[in-house]
């Protein structure tokens, strides 16, 4: 992803749930994107389970990245 893109993602449309996917040091590699509406009656408990959800399956993805390019 280009710097330009990354700006533009971080210009999201207010209804969007951002989570950024990070490296161990702290690195942005990717992200995730979820349509807010859906999140309007989670409580923040749930928001907050669901970003430690995705930064589990994110190790879990950029280890599989990683099997593929070495």
């Amino acid at each position: 992803m280009t710097d330009d893109e990354y700006k533009n993602i971080k210009k999201k449309p207010h209804y969007l749930y951002v989570v950024n996917l990070k490296t161990n040091n702290n690195k942005c590699w990717g992200f995730l994107c979820v349509d807010s509406n859906e999140l309007t009656n989670i409580s923040d408990d749930k928001k907050k389970k669901i970003k430690l959800l995705v930064a589990e399956h994110a190790n879990h993805l950029q280890h599989l990245i990683s099997l593929k390019t070495n």
